[in-house]
């Protein structure tokens, strides 16, 4: 009998309509899960590879690659992380070397998702333009490092955020309302 390998994956609009108003850190979880099942939909391409690449999953993924994770990015650095450098709650914690070891990582997520967008783009314009090597070794290397990146970000990002004032929660909130519905949903910086 044959294996099931369908991924279900929500409808792509409802990734870029939720919004959780009055709480930030949840809307940062929120993008966070939508990068986990990003990671899935980028395996289940690579299992696909050669010759059984679904399109329907590519053409998901581009727009997560471009677009949220440029958002969740700006999200914590434009946002969560001023705050979790003024917090007095964190004094005498190495805020300072997480945040600078989340951003080198934020930057390299950022290139390679570009980089794969880029190709699963080609791709869809023209089938033979899949160099099955090279986009298997470029999905594997996101998806794994993002998923290490991910469950450490959970790890260390919430203990933090357990620490957080009632004030510094509301200047997160605020700086995250500051970016504007469109700027948030667009990755926009502020």
């Amino acid at each position: 009998m044959a294996q099931d390998r369908t991924l279900k994956i929500p409808p792509l609009a409802a990734q870029h309509g939720v919004h959780h108003p009055g709480n930030a850190l949840a809307l940062i979880r929120e993008e966070q899960s939508h990068h986990v099942l990003l990671c899935s939909v980028l395996e289940a391409i690579a299992d696909g590879l050669p010759g059984d690449v679904d399109v329907n999953l590519a053409r998901y993924a581009v727009p997560l690659l471009t677009d949220s994770v440029q958002r969740h990015v700006s999200l914590q650095e434009n946002c969560l992380f001023p705050v979790l450098r003024a917090s007095p709650g964190l004094s005498g914690e190495n805020v300072e070397d997480v945040l600078e070891q989340l951003a080198h990582e934020h930057a390299e997520d950022q290139s390679l998702a570009l980089e794969i967008a880029d190709t699963l783009t080609e791709y869809l314009e023209d089938r033979t333009a899949l160099n099955a090597e090279t986009v298997g070794y470029l999905l594997r290397c996101f998806f794994e490092g993002y998923r290490r990146h991910a469950a450490w970000e959970r790890l260390v990002l919430d203990r933090f955020a357990q620490r957080l004032t009632a004030e510094d929660h509301a200047k997160l909130n605020a700086l995250v309302c500051s970016l504007g519905p469109d700027a948030v949903l667009r990755g926009g910086t502020a």
